[in-house]
């Protein structure tokens, strides 16, 4: 197959979160898979670009990715050359799948569809939650739903969403959606091994255990309450390894000091590539308590490293933490945070049975391998359904 990929940013804009990886992940997936894959995204990358050509293709990994330059309106991602081509070659591409919504990327993506008759699936990738709708740009995301990302739900080939904590959300809106799906995103396993995996918990009791973070620092993250919580456990440290967003890292910092924390919560800054694996390997928990999280990349990388982890019901995967018995799931409330964390401390034997039983679902269920021929199954099936209401 043909496949034509859009979305907003692309690596090495590692800055915008697990979206980012997990898109290319599949891409990269598809291409091993024997699929031609081309990818037409920009070359946003925060208030600066990335360091990439632009209007021409270059391969990332075997990928052909195409960035093209914002000149204005940035922060919706316009890219007028990127629209140029899409009108151009989208008839090469057996289908189009676009990732995200409210940005311009993959509106003019949905519409060269339209217009073209290209089967196209997109994928919303946590936009489309009713909190985070009121809690950040309400009105403008509402009338963007309302006047734009309706139609191009309705008109969608199918809708694919990571989880069924995600699926469920988007349901709450005024969105008739043909056919949608959901498929998890995926894992390079051999790529996080390739850096080894100590013991997941020290049998000894006199160290400094070392609960980690793993994300962005935004306020969705459910970091206060994680700061809360840890003023609550009598020894470890908290570990805060992500990118600032908006200036958020000020506020936490302030909540840290008058928690009496001092430097038992230590900003590191993002981690990326084998730096990030190597702080998984230094963790003896791993921690995701979002308000909202589709998916939950990074507890996934946890998983795969051996680590136990403590997630939030909002996370996407906390549905398979607590079939695979792989951490523990909770509510976001700072005590039961804390006790779930301590637990983990406490209990050496039980934090890496874990942590085990996280890497082998990792690597049985979540391995881009496994998961890739899900996507391929689910893509030819709508080829043949627009086939199918063609000849008709």
């Amino acid at each position: 197959m043909k496949i034509l990929h859009v979305t907003p940013s692309y690596l090495p804009a590692t800055r915008y979160g697990g979206p980012i990886v997990a898109v290319h992940g599949l891409c990269k997936a598809l291409v091993r898979k024997g699929n031609d894959v081309s990818v037409l995204t920009t070359n946003v990358n925060g208030q600066g670009v990335s360091g990439v050509e632009v209007d021409v293709p270059v391969d990332v990994d075997g990928v052909k990715v195409t960035y093209f330059s914002s000149p204005y309106f940035r922060r919706l991602f316009y890219a007028p050359n990127l629209e140029t081509t899409l009108v151009e070659k989208i008839r090469r591409y057996d289908l189009v799948h676009g990732h995200s919504i409210y940005l311009w990327p993959t509106m003019a993506a949905a519409k060269a569809c339209h217009r073209h008759k290209t089967p196209y699936v997109i994928s919303p990738r946590g936009m489309l939650v009713e909190d985070l709708v009121k809690k950040k740009n309400r009105l403008l995301k509402t009338a963007w739903l309302r006047f734009v990302e309706k139609k191009n739900f309705e008109k969608a080939d199918l809708v694919h969403f990571t989880s069924r904590i995600e699926e469920e959300e988007a349901r709450r809106f005024d969105l008739r959606m043909t056919r949608t799906c959901v498929l998890p995103n995926g894992i390079d396993i051999d790529e996080m091994e390739s850096c080894g995996s100590p013991d997941c918990a020290k049998e000894r009791k006199d160290y400094e255990p070392q609960i980690l973070y793993l994300g962005r620092v935004h306020w969705k993250k459910g970091l206060k309450p994680l700061i809360r919580a840890m003023a609550l456990l009598p020894r470890g440290a908290l570990v805060i390894a992500g990118n600032d967003e908006d200036g958020y890292r000020k506020q936490l910092e302030k909540l840290a000091a008058r928690s009496g924390l001092g430097d038992r919560v230590r900003f590191v800054g993002p981690k990326y590539g084998m730096d990030k694996y190597r702080a998984l390997a230094d963790a003896h928990v791993a921690v995701l308590t979002s308000t909202s999280e589709n998916f939950g990349n990074t507890v996934l990388e946890s998983m795969a490293m051996g680590r136990p982890v403590v997630v939030s019901r909002a996370v996407g995967l906390a549905e398979t933490i607590r079939e695979s018995g792989a951490g523990l799931v909770v509510d976001g409330d700072p005590h039961e945070i804390a006790n779930a964390i301590n637990a983990l401390i406490e209990d050496p034997r039980t934090a890496n049975s874990m942590g085990e039983r996280g890497r082998e679902t990792a690597r049985e269920r979540y391995s881009w391998d496994v998961v890739v021929p899900k996507y391929v199954q689910q893509y030819r099936q709508l080829l043949q359904a627009s086939r199918n209401d063609t000849q008709r």
